[in-house]
Order: structure tokens, then C-alpha cells, then sequence
């Protein structure tokens, strides 16, 4: 657990992470970060507070997804079909925002008479305009 924890926080890992054991159960041990800022949970309404625990499921979820244990995450995700529809829910929002995304593209291209550039033409474009700045500060010197 505490190995998990570490690897969720990446590079800034906390110095006073550690596990303890009291009455045979084993517990994660960790001092948070006094921040300037809190939430008083207690003085939410229901708004505030479904957004706050959004919030802190997706933070919840973004660290378990850094920890890269998929059998850990799988077992706190349980047989519940909650993840996968929330998961097919976006990914299909997604799609759809891509296709309306590439049509509006296709539409200002068409109107305005330009085209994607390949990656070469773009690659080509960049050390132009590249060359161009470098050609202009000179003559500015």
C-alpha cells in the first residue's frame, strides 16, 4: 500500500508516508500538506457537495491510475458496472466531439481554400518560418 501511495505521488513523495500495524490490522500512515485553503464539508449543500466528492474521486482515481497496479484497481473498481459505463459514456462524448470538431475543419477549409498540411509540409513550414525570425532579427541588429 504504502509502495502504491508512493508511486502515486510520483516525484514529490511524501518524507512522513510510512504503514504502521495496531491490533493486526495494518494501517497508511501519512501527514498532509497544511494548506492556506480548506472545504467545510459540513456547511456544503447537496450541489457542493456531489462536486466536491467528484472532485475527489477523480483525484482519488488519477493517482490509483499512476500506482499502475491493474489487479489493485480492479479490485477496488469491484464487479459494479458503474467505471465501465462512465468510461463507454465519455469515450462516445468524445467521438462525438472529434467528428463535430472534424466537420467544423472541413468546413473552414472549404471556405477559406486551404488545406491540412502532411506532417512533412508541416515539418517544412516550421524550419521556414524558423529561418524567417532568425532572418529578421538579423537584419534588425
Amino acid at each position: 500500500m504504502v509502495e502504491g501511495e508512493r508511486a502515486m505521488q510520483l516525484s514529490s513523495s511524501d518524507p512522513f508516508l510510512g504503514w504502521t500495524t495496531m491490533d493486526g490490522r495494518d494501517y497508511l500512515v501519512r501527514q498532509l500538506n497544511d494548506h492556506k485553503a480548506s472545504i467545510n464539508v459540513e456547511t456544503l449543500r447537496e450541489a457542493g457537495l456531489i462536486e466536491y466528492a467528484e472532485v475527489c474521486g477523480e483525484l482519488l482515481a488519477r493517482g490509483h491510475a499512476r500506482g499502475g497496479d491493474c489487479l489493485e484497481l480492479a479490485g477496488y473498481l469491484g464487479t459494479s458496472t458503474r467505471f465501465d459505463d462512465a468510461v463507454v459514456q465519455f469515450a462516445e462524448a468524445y467521438a462525438d466531439q472529434t467528428e463535430k470538431d472534424w466537420k467544423e475543419l472541413l468546413a473552414w477549409m472549404k471556405k477559406t481554400g486551404r488545406k491540412i498540411p502532411s506532417p512533412q509540409e508541416a515539418a517544412m513550414g516550421k524550419k521556414r518560418a524558423t529561418k524567417k525570425k532568425v532572418a529578421k532579427k538579423a537584419r534588425k541588429r
